[in-house]
């Protein structure tokens, strides 16, 4: 049985489109006076829409034209999951579709999706969009037995989408009745030009801040200091007039009567509706400011820049490169497995971190745009199913051209040597395939993409804690000179092979879901696994030889950790 308090339970009804809180939904006064609702068991279809529609007491009430434009952004990866023979989803895949589906078109992360999240836990958490005591409810309805049997389809996927994107949408429109109640504005009159661009000002002030209420009112005071004090303060400007200029735009051109009338509340609402979807691209070019500075202290190709360099005094200067090593850790941004470097920021999971998230609310993150986005998806859309053999793979991808910009000096990846080898294992570890959405193949991505693909630590290990959350982020500045001054390059003569450059490398696999009926009958995987240990082995001993270097503990090796395979 789920607990949902009144308020949210009215926000949910009126977030999905229900006018009133009905069918199997009652509410009743607690010993304290206040009101909770309790869902009662029911018997669900086993899709998600209708689940949802149960639990919450209310029935289906989505844009049909929105759903159909949904299903065609998800249909390229929707063809590439492991499905059943009726051509549904386990449940477990939900989270991750719904992920891919806002980091692709917005570069939202919502909380409680993030990859860094064991799929095995439940599948929305205490941050989630749903508010803290729904999850329960949705739970109950997705773990239901009729659920767990028949899975779901395109078209429950897109209803979560349609969902989360509900939600997301009235806690922004929450936040704007904030703003129209701080500086006045009335609610149920149309306002001026000059005012909604100042709405929309202190909208993006507060919805970019956060929590931080004393600065906030601090920059309210005082906006000339706001205009000289926050991080381009002037293009945030242009930016929010220039939504509104695109809302002038559509009126015009749908011969709206109240062109000249001023803007309602319902204007101001969709114009913040277009900012939180855009803004990640607008914000983008920050993002690749910051790349190419880590990129210039990446002089061997590998996508890391060792922690020393990380914090030298040039990098330092910058409002971001201040995460103390603990966070870093915390992030999965740190990989600690190099004997050559010592301890290295990994480019695309710093970038990617929630320390870079511009903008963080209680629900959901808008992060930098994941460039590797556009590889896995025309990896998926090149394959269009959930396993592939290596030398599709390989035909694929040594296709296609890097997301490169200045900073990469080959125009494909090398994937030829040590990048072939390790592919092929990973086809011998499932029998002769490579799931596409397997951890070891994300794994063998980044090494790829080293610069635009994140490195897939297992799942549980990391986290997406934003600073607040993680406490004293900040690196100490004895700390930072400390690491500074460590510095100790290898040998200029040893070539990026030789730098044990595929160190992180672990054949721990993960998956999302039930492969056996897409994988063949695995006769040896046990041997192949050994065999391809050995392998590894045999060349790290001898590589240690060639160099005259005996390392004093098992971290030369170019993989670690057990080698095993399980869902998540």
């Amino acid at each position: 049985m789920a607990v949902l308090s009144r308020a949210v339970a009215l926000a949910l009804f009126s977030a999905l489109g229900c006018a009133t809180v009905r069918g199997e939904t009652e509410l009743i006064p607690n010993r304290k006076g206040t009101m909770r609702g309790t869902v009662q068991a029911a018997e669900f279809s086993g899709q998600l829409r209708d689940s949802l529609g149960q639990v919450l007491g209310c029935g289906e009430s989505y844009d049909q034209e929105q759903l159909e434009r949904f299903k065609q952004t998800l249909m390229p990866i929707w063809n590439s999951l492991p499905k059943t023979a009726d051509g549904r989803i386990e449940r477990r895949l939900l989270r991750y579709v719904t992920h891919r589906y806002f980091m692709k078109t917005s570069s939202i992360m919502i909380r409680g999706f993030e990859p860094s999240r064991a799929s095995n836990q439940s599948l929305v958490g205490a941050a989630d969009i749903l508010s803290q005591q729904v999850p329960a409810a949705v739970e109950a309805a997705l773990e239901s037995k009729h659920a767990q049997e028949r899975g779901f389809d395109l078209a429950d996927a897109a209803h979560m989408v349609a969902t989360i994107e509900k939600l997301i949408a009235e806690w922004d429109t929450g936040l704007l009745e904030k703003v129209y109640r701080e500086t006045g504005m009335p609610l149920d009159l149309p306002i001026g030009r000059d005012g909604l661009e100042k709405v929309l000002q202190d909208y993006t002030l507060y919805w970019m801040m956060g929590d931080d209420a004393e600065s906030i009112q601090s920059f309210i005071r005082d906006r000339v200091s706001l205009m000289y004090t926050f991080p381009h303060w002037h293009a945030l400007q242009q930016y929010t007039n220039g939504q509104i200029r695109a809302v002038d735009f559509d009126r015009r051109k749908s011969g709206d009567p109240r062109l000249s009338s001023g803007y309602t509340f319902e204007d101001a609402r969709r114009v913040v509706g277009t900012i939180t979807r855009s803004f990640a691209s607008f914000w983008d070019d920050e993002c690749l400011v910051m790349k190419e500075k880590m990129v210039e202290m990446d002089v061997h190709h590998t996508g890391r820049v060792p922690l020393s360099r990380f914090y030298s005094r040039r990098l330092s200067k910058e409002w971001r490169f201040g995460e103390s090593e603990s966070y870093l850790r915390e992030l999965g941004a740190l990989d600690e497995t190099s004997y050559w470097h010592g301890k290295e920021v990994i480019i695309p999971n710093y970038i990617a971190a929630a320390s870079n998230c511009i903008v963080t609310t209680p629900h959901y993150l808008v992060c930098c745009v994941d460039q590797c986005e556009n590889i896995l998806s025309d990896v998926e859309s090149g394959i269009g199913a959930a396993v592939a053999t290596p030398d599709e793979l390989l035909a694929l991808v040594g296709n296609m051209s890097t997301m490169r910009d200045i900073w990469q000096d080959e125009v494909s990846p090398r994937l030829q040597g040590s990048l072939s080898k390790q592919l092929g294992e990973i086809a011998a570890h499932h029998g002769g395939m490579v799931p596409v959405h397997g951890r070891l193949f994300a794994q063998w991505l980044h090494y790829a993409f080293p610069r635009e693909c994140p490195f897939p630590h297992r799942s549980g290990t990391t986290s997406a804690s934003i600073p607040s959350e993680f406490g004293d982020y900040i690196v100490q500045e004895d700390d930072r000179l400390e690491h500074a001054g460590n510095e100790t390059p290898p040998p200029s003569e040893l070539k990026k092979e030789d730098l044990q450059w595929m160190s992180q490398w672990s054949l721990e696999e993960e998956l999302h879901s039930d492969y056996s009926s897409h994988l063949p009958t695995v006769w040896s995987t046990q041997h192949a696994m050994t065999v391809g240990l050995l392998l590894l082995c045999v060349a790290s001993m001898a590589l240690a030889s060639k160099h005259g270097f005996r390392p004093s503990s098992g971290s030369f090796l170019p993989t670690h950790g057990k080698a095993k395979a399980h869902f998540v």
